[in-house]
């Protein structure tokens, strides 16, 4: 009598427990901690003697998504099984399939031939109506076209040719020219006249940045007031990081009519970075619309 083994299915309980991962609806912590616990006993994690080629094998098993092939690499030992053999295994399960599908329906069916006096006379053919969206030609299907992966010359889409853009087509504007318009547009920067510690100065208003900044010069020329360690992390539109001192409060109005205000200040090294950011216009009730007519 053969007596069960439950080491035969060590492949196909590691790729239970790895895809089995997410936390259950209304699942406590404790309950998800003992169902791991109890999920891993069926493993044998314990006789693992190459973690890499495990981690690999198992990483492979849980993204091949085909059942068949997924039954093909469940039949083999844990022993047997490595990174390299699952490959193997899959890559010939992919190859029987294909061959036999051939063999039933016969190879890729070939280009047809349309007469030139038809398309004059119909509007359409069932060739037409065939074509891949992504190239145009009608001897494949669109998930199996080669070019699916490209990038439109015209709309800067990736997923089809040019020649078979429907935006060229219906003659709509390409992206490149709308980075064209922006590149050569007049100077969008608006710029507003304060009072910064009894200074005159002259800031940009920019409402991409969430706070105010202040070069590294106009901070010593204001006299240097207190700095306090700021632990916030600031780029620049180019991604590059911004090196900061710290942070001050700044004696801060528009005008003689107005109260003086306590503004934060981030001071940056960078050379010329004065600019009044969301906090600051917010506070000071600047108008937006008013500094554009």
């Amino acid at each position: 009598m053969t007596q069960y083994n439950p080491k035969t299915f060590i492949v196909s309980k590691r790729y239970c427990y790895w895809s089995n991962i997410k936390k259950n609806l209304g699942e406590t912590i404790q309950e998800l901690a003992a169902r791991i616990r109890h999920d891993a006993t069926t493993c044998d994690f314990a006789s693992i003697t190459d973690a890499q080629d495990e981690a690999l094998r198992t990483r492979f098993i849980c993204s091949v998504g085909n059942e068949a092939i997924l039954k093909e690499l469940f039949k083999l030992k844990d022993e047997d099984l490595t990174f390299v053999r699952a490959i193997e295994a899959a890559m010939e399960m992919e190859e029987a399939a294909k061959v036999a599908k051939e063999t039933v329906y016969g190879a890729a069916n070939p280009v047809k031939v349309v007469n030139k006096t038809t398309t004059t006379s119909k509007p359409s053919t069932s060739a037409d109506q065939q074509k891949c969206y992504q190239c145009g030609k009608s001897n494949h299907k669109s998930i199996e076209c080669r070019y699916k992966k490209y990038t439109c010359n015209y709309c800067k889409l990736t997923g089809h040719l040019e020649i078979i853009c429907r935006k060229k087509q219906k003659g709509a504007m390409p992206l490149n020219l709308v980075k064209a318009v922006k590149a050569v547009n007049a100077n969008p920067q608006l710029h507003v006249n304060f009072e910064l510690q009894g200074h005159a100065m002259t800031m940009e208003v920019d409402t991409r940045a969430g706070d105010n900044f202040i070069s590294l010069d106009n901070w010593k020329k204001m006299g240097s007031p207190t700095l306090k360690t700021s632990e916030v992390h600031y780029e620049s539109a180019t991604k590059d990081n911004i090196d900061i001192l710290g942070v001050c409060l700044v004696k801060t109005k528009l005008d003689s009519h107005q109260h003086e205000k306590q503004l934060h200040f981030v001071i940056s090294k960078t050379p010329s970075l004065n600019l009044l950011g969301r906090n600051g216009i917010r506070q000071l009730g600047i108008s937006v619309d008013g500094l554009i007519n």
